[in-house]
């Protein structure tokens, strides 16, 4: 597998996705992250997200919940996040194929 290695630019994607407003957990601020790495962190990002909306729509369903903006914007990040993370990974894909058809 090709291990891209994406820059600062996207750093802030992956904690966008994972709701964090920090850097990665447990990594240096000056490491560089592999695609695989950032996927995997951001998958983990939405992975909670939609945890949060299901808990909050499971909150509203009993009554426990007084704000129902609040399980909007749950349910909202977390569908937001999903399809920024679907939109990511086909480019990734399209970029793959097109290196693929390149003639050698």
């Amino acid at each position: 597998m090709v291990d891209l290695v994406i820059g600062s630019r996207l750093d802030g994607l992956s904690d966008a996705l994972a709701g964090r407003s920090g850097g990665p957990a447990g990594a240096a601020s000056d490491r560089e992250m592999s695609f695989s790495e950032y996927l995997r962190e951001a998958l983990a990002g939405v992975e909670a997200a939609q945890r949060a909306a299901a808990r909050a729509g499971d909150r509203l369903a009993a009554g426990q919940v007084t704000d129902l903006a609040q399980v909007v914007i749950a349910s909202e990040k977390a569908t937001l996040s999903l399809q920024l993370l679907v939109s990511v990974r086909n480019r990734a894909l399209e970029a793959y194929q097109e290196i693929m058809r390149m003639p050698l």
